[in-house]
This record gives C-alpha cells, structure tokens and sequence, in this order.
C-alpha cells in the first residue's frame, strides 16, 4: 500500500493548469465516495513493452496494460472487483487479480488512473495512484487547406526543439478516518524528502485538501499542526447549523445521526474534496453559509487564518490535522488529507518528469496515396498539383528522439471557380440594368468546432450534437479546451444540440468558426449553452461579388442587377473572390453604349373654363425627331382627369409620364335672394344662393361684408375655385327712408309754461308711436320748466330715431337747498362757468354731460366757496352739470356760447 501519494501539477504553475488538476479530484466519484475499509488494500501496476512500474513514461497514442500488484484483503475475505478510473470516469476493470486491462494513452502530459479494490463483503480501499506520462511536439499549419483548381500546394514542417517539465507537488494520506463523537480526533501525515527545510511565506504552500463527510459542521473546529507546533485554524466551531459537509448517511437535518464503523461501509457517507486556499477560493466556510446557504458543495475556500500562521514551520516531519466534534450523535469521516506545496519554490523530494523532443534527433516525412501528389526525396515536403475538385488526405509522420511517432492528418479541398458572366455587349437606353451571373459554387468548407471548459475539468459528461445531412456525431470537450474538424459542402445546414449533464453546465462554451470567423458561439461568459435545436448555415463559397469601377455610375456595385446612372461609352467588370480561395478569383467584362433617354418637360396642366391651354408634354433630350404615344386618346379634346403618355426618339428611347389635366367647369350663380335691411342706417341686410361649377373647394370674396349682416348698398361677391378661376355677382341692399324729426320750443316765459311741439316724417308706415323722457307719451308736451327733454319716435315696424329739445328757464340762479346754497354764473357763458358756494362743503362730485348724455367732465372738489370751470374748448350747445354730495344732488343746464 502506497502511505503517501504524490498528485502531480505542470511545472509552470499557472493558475489554470492547477484548476485543472483540482478538477481531476473534485469530479472523482471515488474519491467523494471513499468509503475505504483499513484491512483492503490496493495496489496496481503499469506494462509498458516488459517494463512494468507504477509511474510510466510513454509515447502519445502507444498502448499500456494495467495490472493489479498485490492487492490484499487482511481479514481474509476474498476480493471481488478491480477497477480503474480517468477523471472519474470508469475506464474498465479486471476479471480478476491475474487479468490486465488495455488502455491507449490519449492525453497530453500526466494522467492519473486510479486502482481500487473491493471485497467480497463491499469493503472498499483507499485509491492507488499509477501515472502515465506523455507529450507531442506542436505543430504550426492548418488541419485543412482550400484552393482552387489547378493551383499548388507545398507543405514542408520542421518542429522546434521543445522541452517539458512536470512536477509532483502533492503529498496526502490514504487511510479513512472516523472522527471521534463529541471529542477530538487527529490524524498525522508523514513528510519527508521535501527541500527547502522551512516555510518561509504563505504562498509555499497552494492549499491543504481534506476529503471528509460530516453531518452538522457547526459543531466542527478543523486545525492543521506543523511538526513544530505552530497551528492554522481552517473553520471555526459554530460556522453554520444544520448545513453538511460531503453526503453524510442520514445526513440532512438536526436529529441524531447513525454511528459510523468504519469496517462497515454502509455507515460510511460520501466524502467530498475541500480545497482551503485553493485557487478559486471566494470566500470561508461561513461566507458561504452567510451568503450562499446550504449543504457545503466540493470545491475551494479560503482558511479561517491565513497560512502566514506557518511560516518557520519545518517541512519535514508529522503535520497533524486535529477535528474537533463539540456536539454528540453526529458523526462523519475523512477519506484522506494532504497539503499541495507550491512546486515553483518547494521540491517535494520526487524529481521532476522532463519530456525533451530533439529536432535534430527526429525524424519526418508525408504519406499519402493520392496519384497526383509528388513527394520530395527526403519525404519533407509535399508539392500537389490536380485538376479535379474533391478533398485529399495528406499524413504527416514525426518520429522524435525518444522514438514516440505523431501523426496529424491535413484536408486538402480542391474548389471548382464558378461561371461568371457580366452580360452582352450592346447599344442600350439610360436606366438599363446590368445582367450579371454567377454559376454556382461547389467547395467543401472546412468547419472548426473549439469547445472550452472555463475550469478545466472537461465537459463532465455534457456532450454537443451536430447532426449534418441526418447524420449526427457526439462531441465532448476535454481539459481546458480541445478542437475538432469536419468538412461540410457550403451552403450546407448543420443542427447543434447541447445535451445537459447538469454537472457544472456553466463551465461549458463551444464555437463553430468557418474561416476564420465565428458562425455560432454559446455557453460565452458562464452562461449555460442552450439545449435547443440550433440550425447554423456553413458557407465558405465567398460572397465577394462586385462590379468596377466603383464610380458612382452604378446603383449599387454588389447587385448583380445594378442600374446603369450614366450615358456614353461605358464599360464594367464582373468580379468573382472566394476569400477562401483567392486563386479562385474569376472575371468577366461587359461593354456598353448607353444613349440617352427624352425627357417629358411638362405633365401638369390646369386652366378656366372658355380659357383652357393647350396640352402639350413638351418633350426634349434624347435624337429627334420624337414619337408620341397617348393610347388612343385625342390631345386635342382632353378633359380632367389622368393620361397616360409615352414619346420615342430616333434611337428607340423612351419616357413615359401621366399627365395630369384639370380644367375648371363653368362657374354661376342661382337662387339668388336678397333681404334689405330692415330700418334705415341697419346692417341686416342678407343674400341667398346656390353655386354650380368650378374645381372644389370653392372659396368667396364678400368684399369686407358680413355676409349675414349687409348694410344697404351694391355690393360685389366674388366666387374663386381651387385652380384660381373666378366668377362674380352684383348685388344691392336697400333700406327704409330715415325717420325725420322737427320741433318748436317755447321757453319758459314765467313759471313752469314751457313748451315742444315736434312734427315726424320718414319711416315705415303712418303711424308713429312717442316716449319722452319726462314721462310724456303724446306727440307734443307743455307746462314745462327749463330743462333737456329726449324724445324717441318708433315708427310701425319698430325702427326708432332720438331727438333732444331744450327749454331754457331764465330763472335759475340761486338754489336754496337746507343750509346749503348755490350759485351757477353766467349762465348762458362763452368761456368761465362759476360755482359759489354759501358755506363750505365736502367730497363735492362734479359732472357734466352733453345733450346724448355722454359724460365731458368729471372732478371731485372740497372746501372751496368758489369753483370755477373752464368750457373755452367746449363746443356751442347745451351741456347739463350734475352737483352730488351728501346734502347736494342737483342737475343744472348750461348754455354754451
């Protein structure tokens, strides 16, 4: 039994190559399910042509056998299986302990087989470690080449010298351990042969892996001792609750759990991988709890302390990993623990594996069994010439120093160059279109399928279908990431289905690339692939299909159909390039004579009735003389409405245009009804008609009437249609005679005794009706003082005229009004009005208004016993002055002279 095993890493220790390494244990059923038994141990061993031995240098590709070693069962029970594993996929197993197992070495650098052994009873052992070793040189051309009919192909490769190291870095135990309940367990690992002696930095160790299960982690506190003492804690007790680590049995929840026997495998739970400072650790045991929650999944999380703790540590010597179980009737185990040094600066006692390819101590050459292909002497080089299309194999043979031969086929695709044809030659119109063609295409396209893994584990077990022509072939990605190829006619469709293993999808990313250029990309940027049937069409034909010169004559030089935007002597090429095949380039020249096309000047025409212009296209351009074409309809007798047109020239060019003619209806009036206004110097007047004729809408000029509100008079009405043709109608609006009133009047000639005696005429009818002002009704009124007096004469039809009489009452002067009295002077007056006051007075309002009652003036005056009021500006006439206040309120008339 192997008490110490050593996990190898690349030498360059880059950050992928170690998640790679971390996945070969992380995806290990047999490692999480390490339900090993002390007493069976396995031991296994590698035949490769007689030399046997459990670590293997071998060529890519060679053939290995696999044997058991001596595997024991120290119980005496018999052993029943034999079994080994890739990346935890079963690769087979042994009849029995005398049988081998095939294995073809298909991986580049170090790969890992697991051996374990299981009893009769199904207890299992711990793993055995054998490790294969092996590389190919890199080689630097295509795995396909396109070309075209008729060209020439020369390969020739010479590798470079290329030297590999890879590194052993690991060390770990392989014993299961049942952790003590409610009390504190320890289990040692023994290092020794590690150089340097002494921890100097953190970084000198990568990470410490502990594959365990365990129900309830809160009750775990998980330490790591150096052989001097000095301790790290990886996870503190009382980090989470009820979450698990790996699949406990009966795991789960709070309640109590089934002890672990560790000589009775069905107690033992599922082991899972913790990586603590691994290279994608994002956080500790608690933030995963805190942030994620949950049973705690395989993989990389930071220790509680950092392993600064270590630094002064020995190497060499017991390291002790101590787990402490705080709480009872919760069990777990630990299938095995190790530490993996940093290989750039630790050396852990096994020497480096180096894989050296010497170019100068190699050998190679080309085999091929195409007739046309002519090899040279030293089989280096190949030189291929063929007339016929079709896709040819070419392998090449390397032979390196440690006489390990790799071959690696090359397609070689002859394309057929397709029928172009720019057109004939000929004498054409302006705006003719080219008439170009293109045969056909017949290539094979080379297709590169790129399938990635973010983590570098592989696909684990989710797969990518391409069906192509109904056949469908299974693909799965590998390691970081790994190409495949197939041809495929162009044009083709092929269908991609991505088949969900559901174990870590979002690793997943493929590319299909045609070219050079990505066709279909998916699972980009850790997103899931899609699990739908995805068509992708593969064309690699070329699609670079132009015409010269690209001058701007043409509408567009990439449409085979381009119209020609020019006149003259024109010529212009029809290009055909396969970007893939540049030597399939194929032209064709057309030439022509483009002549112009007439041209029809006018095609609107419009005009009035009895006025309407004659229809005349107006063509020019093009070779006189022209035909003219109106599809039998007369030029000379159109009316409105659309015609189509064509005219001819000499050369047989043509244009053809609608010509649109509207030609106005003749334009009257009817119906015509007018109202006069009803009562003399009134807008009421009115006019009805009916309008007939002309090109709708049909606008009307009124002249700055209302049309509903006409004042008496002849007015013209303009009618004008929508192409500017007019007609107008004279119309006149009467009104009755004006209502005319005289009068005499007879002042007062002592008291009260004045007089107007008034005579009408004019109006509507005979009769008239009267109302005064002061009341009076009668034609005539009498006993009156001075005073204005308004008189409204309405005759039959309720027209009214409004006149005004003064009778002057030389007897106003002095106006006794309670303790206020008043004088208004001269009166009649040419200039100065004067108010004198007995006493003195408050807020006096002052008015006065003219014989139609419009106010003139208007003041407000206080305290003075004098006012006096200038009517210079005022003219001749009566006015009427209005004194208010609180004890005033009086009207005066006033003559102005």
């Amino acid at each position: 039994m192997h008490l110490i095993q050593y996990i190898h890493r690349l030498s360059f220790n880059s950050v992928a190559m170690k998640k790679i390494l971390l996945a070969l244990i992380l995806t290990l059923p047999f490692l999480v399910q390490s339900q090993s038994c002390p007493d069976v141990t396995a031991s296994g061993i590698m035949n490769y042509n007689g030399n046997y031995d459990d670590t293997l240098r071998v060529c890519y590709g060679d053939t290995i056998y696999l044997k058991d070693n001596g595997s024991t069962d120290n119980v005496g029970s018999s052993l029943t299986q034999f079994r080994f594993y890739i990346d935890g996929q079963s690769i087979g197993q042994l009849s029995n302990q005398n049988d081998s197992l095939i294995y073809v070495v298909g991986a580049i650098g170090i790969t890992e087989i697991h051996y374990l052994v299981t009893n009769q009873d199904g207890c299992e052992s711990a793993y055995y470690s054998l490790f294969v070793i092996s590389n190919q040189p890199e080689v630097d051309f295509l795995a396909s080449y396109n070309s075209c009919v008729g060209d020439s192909l020369h390969l020739s490769f010479e590798p470079m010298t290329q030297d590999t190291s890879f590194h052993f870095t690991r060390i770990e135990t392989n014993t299961l351990g049942c952790m003590a309940d409610n009390g504190t367990q320890t289990f040692d690992l023994v290092v020794s042969g590690v150089t340097p002696a002494t921890i100097t930095q953190a970084s000198d160790i990568n990470f410490i892996r502990i594959a365990m299960e365990h129900n309830r982690i809160g009750e775990l506190q998980i330490e790591v001792t150096c052989p001097n003492a000095q301790s790290v804690t990886l996870m503190t007790t009382g980090t989470g609750q009820f979450e698990d680590f790996g699949n406990p049995v009966g795991g789960g929840g709070p309640g109590p759990q089934p002890p672990i026997d560790c000589n009775d495998h069905s107690t033992v739970g599922e082991h899972f991988n913790y990586d603590f400072g691994g290279p994608d650790a994002w956080g500790t045991i608690a933030d995963y709890v805190q942030f994620v929650g949950g049973n705690i999944p395989a993989g990389d999380y930071f220790p509680d302390n950092t392993y600064t703790g270590f630094i002064g540590c020995p190497t060499n010597g017991t390291w002790t990993l101590t787990i402490t179980d705080a709480i009872a009737n919760n069990d777990g185990s630990i299938g095995n623990w190790g530490i993996d040094f940093n290989g750039d600066v630790i050396n852990v006692g096994v020497p480096p594996v180096d894989y050296v390819y010497d170019a100068n101590a190699a050998s190679s050459f080309w085999t091929t069994s195409d007739n046309y292909t002519y090899l040279s002497a030293d089989l280096d080089t190949i030189y291929y010439a063929n007339a016929a299309s079709g896709t040819n194999t070419y392998t090449y043979h390397l032979i390196d120093n440690n006489a390990c031969e790799s071959t690696w086929d090359v397609n070689y695709v002859l394309n057929n160059a397709p029928t172009v044809s720019a057109g004939a030659d000929g004498t054409f119109c302006e705006g003719v279109s080219l008439n170009g063609y293109v045969g056909p295409v017949t290539s094979d396209c080379t297709v590169e399928l790129h399938m990635y893994d973010d983590f570098g584990d592989g696909w684990n077990n989710s797969t990518l279908d391409i069906t192509i022509a109904g056949n469908t072939t299974n693909y799965t990605g590998t390691g970081n990431g790994n190409t495949e190829t197939f041809t495929v006619p162009s044009g083709t469709d092929i269908y991609l289905t991505f088949n969900n293993s559901n174990q870590w999808p979002e690793e997943c990313s493929f590319y299909i690339i045609v070219g050079g250029d990505t066709l279909y990309s998916d699972g980009v940027g850790g997103t899931v692939p899609s699990t739908n049937n995805v068509a992708v069409n593969i064309d690699c034909a070329g699609s670079n299909t132009y015409w010269t010169p690209n001058d701007g004559t043409l509408s567009d030089v990439s449409d085979l159909n381009a119209t020609v935007n020019a006149i003259g002597t024109l010529q212009y090429v029809l290009h055909f390039d396969d970007p893939n095949n540049p030597t399939c380039a194929v032209t064709d020249t057309v030439n022509l004579v483009v002549n112009e096309n007439p041209t029809i000047q006018n095609t609107d025409f419009s005009g009035c009735f009895g006025n309407y212009p004659t229809v005349d296209p107006n063509p020019t351009g093009g070779a006189a003389p022209y035909t003219e074409n109106w599809y039998g309809e007369d030029p000379m007798n159109l009316m409105t409405g659309q015609y189509l047109y064509t005219v001819t020239d000499a050369s047989g060019c043509s244009a053809t245009s609608l010509i649109d003619i509207e030609f106005s209806d003749s334009m009257y009036f009817s119906n015509i009804q007018v109202t006069d206004a009803r009562c003399f110097g009134e807008a009421s007047g009115t006019i009805y008609f009916l309008f007939h004729g002309g090109v709708s809408p049909i606008t009307f000029d009124w002249g700055g009437v209302n049309f509903n509100q006409i004042p008496a008079g002849n007015h013209l009405l303009i009618a004008i249609d929508d192409l500017g043709c007019r007609d107008t109608l004279d119309y006149s609006v009467t009104e009755p005679a004006e209502i005319v009133i005289t009068g005499t009047v007879t002042d007062v000639q002592t008291q009260d005794d004045g007089s107007v005696d008034i005579a009408v005429s004019g109006g509507t009818g005979s009769t008239y009706s009267f109302s005064w002002n002061n009341g009076a009704t009668t034609e005539d009124i009498a006993g009156l003082s001075g005073g204005d007096f308004i008189v409204t004469v309405t005759d039959s039809i309720g027209c009214s005229e409004v006149d005004t009489f003064t009778v002057v009452d030389p007897f106003v002067g002095l106006i006794e009004n309670g303790v206020h009295e008043f004088k208004v002077f001269p009166n009649p007056t040419n200039g100065t009005l004067n108010l004198q006051f007995a006493k003195s007075y408050t807020d006096l309002k002052i008015e006065m208004y003219d014989p139609k009652g419009g106010l003139v003036l208007s003041k407000l005056a206080n305290g003075n016993q004098l006012i006096q009021i200038d009517l210079k500006e005022f003219s001749t006439g009566v006015y009427y002055l209005k004194l208010q206040n609180e004890h005033i309120n009086e009207s005066i008339r006033i003559q102005k002279n």
